[in-house]
């Protein structure tokens, strides 16, 4: 009987063990995936001033 509930018990925590380590890693991955999106936007946005600025001197002459 003592066997049967360790079974019984070790069926019904391994399942939300593996759903929280997969919640944690979605959420790792969903994070990771928003800090680069801000460093693209970064870099978008740099780029779109820098090309601002470059088209300011081409019709400035400089």
């Amino acid at each position: 009987m003592r066997c049967a509930r360790a079974v019984t018990f070790s069926v019904l925590t391994f399942p939300a063990f593996l759903l929280s380590f997969f919640l944690q890693m979605f959420l790792r991955a969903m994070h990771n995936v928003e800090t680069a999106g801000h460093s693209l936007l970064r870099v978008a946005k740099g780029l779109q001033e820098g090309s601002t600025v470059s088209r300011k001197k081409a019709m400035r002459g400089d």
